[in-house]
């Protein structure tokens, strides 16, 4: 640990200001939980109102100590938090935790007095977590509990972050009772200074912890976040619960945080980028964790369930090919060795079905001949308690058998009495259902997948100088106009190596009469205007033309959207181009999110779009990798490989595209706003053609 952490998770002293008598305050209960753990550093209780605490003396401040203190815990009322912080800062300390309530989550002067000690802080060199939080935890040496939580936390691999105080007591509680074991907890508050990216940086490299898990509400450094969350998660998994999906959650969340929540589609966007697992729930968080901590990682998605009843095992292959995992095809080989060791009415088909008779023995040698077919790579194990047949034999039973193996077996073993892992006394997950198991698994598959790919470095496939400063000159010219014109917009984009249908801007019907006769019909007639941002919606679209007759009716039509607007004559302009009769459309653009940047999308084109919300967000800037993935995870994508008869699209022309745009707002932070919708995906061969696009400034 560098950068002054080590003085929080390692301190040789610690100080407590507002160490109390009153076994109800929380000054006490951190106390109490330091000297449980057995701290192996020394303690200074601090209060001016008492001799001792605890059979401790107890000093008058901070300068009455006679050691220099590494760490100060603070739990007093906000108002003499300022002048500790000045005198901590004068002797010296290196690290505190601000358990105090009262700061930016109350708006207004809470919020100031909060800016005012982060700059004390800062200018003493010292690092501090909160305030308003429930404190921090070592669980190994030096075993430094500074928390108030009312339970003793276990030793284990576990490295956990909490934005919610009140939330980290529960989990605290939660895991315990799981008999799960922390390497570290941190409650970041108010993240004041320590923050999510501070503790991902921290755990990356701390030999305690195996698997990091988060609880998050909003992000105070979300620029950083993604790039060290992704060095992080190449090392050691990350799954994390993030509050406020909704707007009504998010509004909550900054409310409760005092910062940004994020917009729902982008903070998705930064986790999926890094590699992090979302779940939905605490507890979906500990059942992966479980997964990550007993069981090694699948290296493919087929997997084999195990059963003594149909019915659990449909639901866990209905679940496990919702997430898109496979169901194994066994063998020929497997399915013999399977019927020589089940009964006749036993199916040995995947979900084998070992019907309710199923012994231990039983489930032992038809576990052993599924891990050895080549086609399975993990199994579910589904046991649903009979009268005659204990859970606790099935599950010591097979033990040595999952142990042995490289492959993960994860156990559903069913029924109220039956709880965890723990209570069978094995060393390999267990799940209530087998919903459950199936969801942990694929966590699992995806992790590995993440784990073994490469980090790529955006591409740059737009490399001429004198391109690349056109672009730039546009833009900066343009500055301040909001919308940039259409003749600009498709100047930019064919720049970056992006293709339009052949097209003019026209101003009056001779000039339509005249481009339309050389493009040749069919062709799209449109207003083109920077005034006029939804052209469809305003009814200034008009497809398919076939005929001048047809072409002067759209003409006039476009006169009176103008009318409607109150365009200037003189500004009128219309737009005709080649009409494609065939081709996918898609949608394609990127977003500038201030708290996290430019944000990449591609979706299903048209008005699909909106209707079907069918998209995909990266952080800018993508790799190869990441603009094939975008583009694979499109529910329309079958659309793409052909359908119906349809020639197959060009999918790597479509993953350029995708990258020639990441590099345009990437080389041009002027771009606040591109929307290219649609985009016709053509077959092999051809580029993708832009068919209608904006940008704002």
């Amino acid at each position: 640990m560098t950068d002054g952490m080590q003085y929080l998770f390692n301190p040789k002293t610690v100080a407590i200001v507002g160490a109390s008598r009153n076994p109800n305050s929380i000054g006490r209960e951190i106390l109490k939980n330091i000297l449980e753990l057995n701290f192996e550093g020394r303690v200074y209780p601090v209060n001016p109102k008492a001799y001792s605490v605890n059979s401790l003396r107890c000093y008058e401040s901070l300068s009455a100590i006679p050691d220099s203190v590494d760490l100060v815990i603070i739990v007093v009322p906000a108002k003499y938090v300022k002048n500790i912080m000045e005198e901590a800062v004068s002797l010296g300390v290196k690290a505190a935790v601000i358990i105090t309530a009262g700061f930016k989550e109350i708006g207004g002067a809470g919020a100031k007095l909060e800016k005012e000690i982060a700059e004390i802080a800062k200018k003493g060199g010292m690092r501090v977590v909160g305030p308003n939080c429930m404190g921090i935890l070592n669980a190994h040496e030096p075993y430094l509990n500074a928390t108030f939580a009312p339970v003793k936390p276990l030793p284990g691999k576990i490295g956990f972050i909490s934005q919610s105080g009140a939330l980290g007591v529960v989990i605290m509680k939660y895991a315990t009772q799981l008999k799960l074991g922390f390497s570290k907890f941190v409650s970041l508050g108010n993240k004041m200074d320590v923050n999510a990216n501070d503790m991902l940086k921290l755990f990356m490299d701390d030999k305690d912890t195996k698997v990091i898990l988060g609880y998050l509400e909003a992000f105070s450094d979300p620029g950083n976040f993604a790039s060290v969350a992704k060095a992080a998660s190449k090392k050691k998994p990350i799954l994390m619960v993030k509050s406020g999906r909704t707007p009504q959650g998010a509004r909550a969340a900054s409310s409760h945080t005092g910062a940004l929540a994020g917009q729902e589609y982008v903070v998705s966007a930064a986790m999926k980028g890094s590699g992090i697992i979302r779940v939905n729930s605490v507890k979906e968080l500990f059942d992966s964790a479980i997964g990550f901590l007993k069981a090694p990682l699948p290296k493919g998605n087929r997997v084999a369930i195990l059963t003594n009843s149909g019915g659990p095992g449909t639901l866990a292959t209905d679940t496990l090919i919702s997430l898109g995992m496979e169901i194994a095809e066994l063998s020929e080989e497997t399915l013999e060795k399977l019927k020589k060791v089940i009964p006749p009415e036993a199916s040995p088909l995947n979900p084998v079905d070992l019907i309710a008779s199923a012994d231990a023995k039983r489930y032992k040698e038809t576990l052993e001949i599924l891990l050895a077919d080549e086609n399975v790579d993990s199994v579910i194990l589904i046991f649903v308690p009979p009268l005659m047949i204990q859970a606790i034999e099935v599950a010591q039973a097979i033990n040595p058998i999952v142990q042995a193996s490289d492959k993960p077996v994860l156990g559903c073993f069913m029924g109220r009495d039956v709880i965890r892992e723990q209570d069978l006394n094995v060393d390999y997950p267990i799940f209530d259902f087998p919903e459950s198991a199936a969801r942990v698994l694929k966590d699992m598959y995806s992790y590995y997948q993440w784990k073994i790919t490469p980090i790529e470095e955006p591409e740059r496939l737009v490399t001429d100088k004198s391109s690349l400063k056109e672009v730039s000159r546009i833009l900066k010219k343009s500055k301040g106009m909001g919308l940039l014109d259409p003749i600009n917009t498709q100047k930019v984009l064919e720049l970056y190596g992006l293709k339009f249908p052949e097209s003019k801007i026209v101003k009056t019907s001779d000039e339509l009469f005249s481009h339309a006769k050389k493009i040749g019909f069919p062709v799209v007639v449109k207003i083109a205007s920077s005034k006029i941002e939804h052209k469809t919606d305003a009814g200034g679209v008009f497809l398919d033309i076939r005929n001048f007759e047809e072409l002067i009716d759209a003409f006039l039509s476009i006169q009176k959207v103008y009318d409607k607007f109150s365009i200037p004559k003189e500004e009128r302009t219309v737009l005709v181009q080649k009409y494609y009769q065939s081709g996918v459309e898609l949608a394609m653009g990127s977003t500038f999110d201030r708290q996290f940047g430019n944000v990449l999308m591609i979706g299903s084109g048209g008005i699909l779009i909106e209707l079907l919300k069918d998209v995909v967000f990266r952080l800018a800037p993508i790799s190869r990798s990441d603009a094939v993935e975008m583009i694979h995870q499109l529910r329309g994508y079958p659309l793409l490989l052909g359908f119906r008869g349809q020639p197959p699209s060009d999918i790597d022309a479509l993953v350029d595209a995708l990258l020639r745009i990441n590099q345009l707002v990437w080389d041009n932070p002027e771009i606040k706003e591109l929307d290219i919708n649609p985009i016709l995906a053509l077959p092999k061969g051809q580029n993708p053609i832009i068919l209608d696009a904006r940008i704002t400034l």
